[in-house]
């Protein structure tokens, strides 16, 4: 088991995630509200570390482990992941700044947005010639990461990945849901074979619908959203054994 020196005295609390972990969307005077936010606004006595980038996926935080992950000293970690890996696009992104870069580019790029769900039967066709492909990436890199945090005595809990809205596959691309399952289901596996608490988002623990907890037509949590992931997250800290041993024992 590798040891490392904390640099800090307080529980730290490492947040992975990707856009769904920022703001991204919210109003101005809620800027400060997304769920990492209200976990250390609940929790003043623990310091939070947010790590989220809008392509931030497992393959990415396993290979620079390091840097994301050891050089914070965290003693609690929160991995949101599955969203980049298992959402359809289009076009992926590095197609797309090519043509955009190309005379007429932005015109392609704009009519197949435009046409979307025809794209997407056909696009979607080619996909699944590499789904398995990718299935087994995620899970190889998912397993990877969750070694290397074991092997640090570090606290570890991910989130299951949450189904997007009904409007969001309705107006912009379908079959989003379906694909997200799948990614899940590897993730539930993964964690459930390495012994890792896996945390609920908001799937199967709301009143509201789907559509409440999303910012219409987007993959990004509205307020409610937010507040139900962090209520989750609240809960796996006040049963974490490390918080547990920092805090509540020397009160």
């Amino acid at each position: 088991m590798a040891i490392r020196i904390k640099k800090h005295t307080k529980t730290r609390v490492l947040f992975l995630s990707n856009s769904q972990g920022t703001s991204a969307g919210l109003a101005d005077d809620t800027f400060w509200k997304s769920y990492p936010h209200r976990v250390q606004d609940h929790f003043p006595e623990i310091e939070c570390v947010i790590w989220a980038e809008s392509d931030n996926s497992v393959a990415n935080i396993d290979n620079h482990f390091n840097e994301l992950v050891l050089q914070q000293y965290p003693d609690i970690i929160f991995l949101q992941c599955g969203i980049i890996e298992g959402s359809l696009r289009i076009l992926p992104r590095g197609l797309k700044n090519i043509l955009a870069l190309l005379p007429g580019g932005k015109y392609i790029t704009g009519s197949i947005r435009n046409r979307r769900r025809q794209w997407m039967k056909l696009l979607n066709i080619f996909r699944l010639k590499f789904y398995e492909l990718d299935l087994h990436q995620f899970e190889s890199h998912l397993s990877s990461i969750i070694k290397k945090v074991k092997e640090n005595n570090i606290e570890f809990g991910i989130l299951e990945i949450a189904p997007l809205s009904q409007d969001f596959i309705n107006n912009m691309i379908p079959g989003n849901n379906q694909s997200l399952a799948r990614y899940n289901s590897i993730l539930v596996k993964v964690a459930k074979r390495h012994d890792v608490k896996l945390i609920n988002s908001i799937e199967n623990n709301h009143n509201a619908s789907l559509n409440d907890l999303y910012i219409k037509n987007t993959v990004h949590f509205s307020v409610e959203g937010h507040e139900l992931i962090a209520k989750n997250i609240i809960n796996f800290i006040n049963s974490s054994t490390k918080f547990l041993i920092n805090h509540k024992t020397k009160g």
